[in-house]
């Protein structure tokens, strides 16, 4: 479930997609000049969307090869993820999912308690980055 933002003055379904859009990919529509009609479509010049994910070109970034990940997979908590071929990850706060309670900790916090935990070894997690409200996995 998703808030809408307070400012957003919406009356149909389409302007409620609208308003839940990241500010990157309303920029990334601007950028390039997508039509009205076509805002709603899954695969646009500005971006694609897959389920509640959205991938923004970016042809003029220079990243290093070791920045990459692979066949990244990306989810918000649990079920199946969606696989990017291709990522590149430049911000985000860093949680930690623990799998066996299947609950999000602050990086900060998960340290204190693996710190505090006798047998901190039996504990099994997965780092995760939040970018702008989107947790998505990183392999430990």
């Amino acid at each position: 479930m998703a808030a809408i933002p307070e400012e957003a003055r919406v009356s149909t379904v389409k302007q409620v997609v609208e308003a839940l859009k990241p500010g990157p990919v309303k920029n990334a529509q601007g950028r390039v000049g997508i039509k009205t009609k076509d805002l709603h479509k899954r695969r646009t010049p500005g971006y694609v969307r897959q389920g509640e994910w959205f991938f923004v070109p970016r042809p003029n970034v220079t990243v290093q090869d070791y920045l990459i990940h692979r066949n990244e997979p990306l989810r918000r908590g649990g079920g199946n993820p969606h696989v990017a071929e291709f990522l590149y990850r430049h911000s985000g706060e860093t949680f930690m999912f623990a799998i066996s309670n299947r609950r999000f900790w602050e990086k900060e916090l998960f340290d204190r308690l693996i710190q505090a935990c006798v047998g901190a070894e039996t504990v099994t997690y997965e780092k995760l980055v939040h970018p702008n409200k989107n947790l998505t996995k990183l392999r430990s």
